[in-house]
This record gives C-alpha cells, structure tokens and sequence, in this order.
C-alpha cells in the first residue's frame, strides 16, 4: 500500500509540476504566435496600402497613356491638315503664275496698239513733212 500511495505521489507531483511547465510554454507560445499574428497583419496592412498605392499609379499611368494616344492622334491630325494647306498653297501659287503668265500684257492690248498707231501715223506725217522740199 506504502508503494501505491508513492507511485499515485509521485505520479500527482510529477503530473502537477508537468502542467506548470507545459503551461508556461504554452503561454509563451501563445504570445508569440500572438505577436506574429499582429507583425502579420501589420505587414498585410502595410502591402495592401502599397498595393493600393500601386493601383493608383497604374490608374494615373493609364490616363496618361490614354492622353498621350490622344495628343498624338490629334498632332498627327494637324500634321495632316498643315501638309494639305501646303499642297493647297503651292496648286494656288502655281494657278496664280501660270495666270500671270498668260495675262496679256499692255503692249498686246487694243487701245495700246491704238495710242501706238496714231503715235507712230504723226511722227512718220512730221518725218515726210520735213523730209520733203518746200
């Protein structure tokens, strides 16, 4: 009976001491599971604010490459207009010379070749007047 009672006391003491320890350590690692939980969430909190952050850059990105298409499309445009306005320009200039070109000019005008005739009927009636004897 001396050896149960010692086996049941050492089995109590042994039993009682084991759940001290156990549970020291199973507060300790419940503290640190506790810790890395926060440092977790810290970290996940900290990647979603960079995520969103990410987001918005691409979000501003993007309407600056939209813009950009946009302005190029628009410049391309001008481009466009700008060299027809040249070709335009140079098809009036030519049309304005070829004009010039076939424009009479006073010589070969009527009332020009009238002014020229009579001009040119006196001086020849002054030189036979002069030329002949009197």
């Amino acid at each position: 009976m001396k050896k149960i009672l010692l086996i049941l006391c050492v089995f109590i003491t042994s039993f009682c001491t084991a759940q001290t320890d156990s549970l020291s350590l199973y507060k300790k690692g419940y503290e640190q599971a506790r810790e890395l939980n926060k440092q977790y969430k810290f970290k996940i909190e900290t990647c979603e604010t960079i995520v969103l952050e990410l987001e918005a850059q691409v979000a501003d990105l993007q309407e600056i490459q939209t813009t950009h298409q946009s302005i190029l499309r628009i410049d391309s445009l001008q481009l466009n207009y700008k060299n027809e306005q040249i070709r335009l320009l140079t098809d009036n200039l030519n049309i304005y010379q070829k004009q010039f070109a076939n424009r009479d000019k006073f010589w070969n005008k009527p009332w020009f070749g009238a002014i020229l005739g009579s001009l040119g009927t006196i001086a020849i009636i002054h030189v036979i007047d002069y030329s002949l004897p009197e």
